[in-house]
């Protein structure tokens, strides 16, 4: 009974750490590649484009149906 919610709960952890994860190393290719300030916009952009999808769209969803 207790074990899906615990468990869906630490899947949306488990997916935060990805995200930083893939975020990290993002940025330290691109610092090395664009350089930092280059790199800081990117991960921004691609964060912005992961924030977007995980809320907005789920969010946009709800609200149309």
């Amino acid at each position: 009974d207790k074990m899906l919610p615990i468990a869906g709960r630490l899947t949306i952890v488990g997916m935060v750490f990805l995200v930083i994860a893939i975020a990290g190393g993002l940025l330290l290719a691109l610092d090395v590649v664009l350089g930092r300030n280059e790199a800081y916009v990117v991960v921004a952009a691609v964060l912005a484009i992961v924030l977007v999808s995980w809320y907005g769209l789920p969010a946009w969803v709800r609200r149309v149906s």
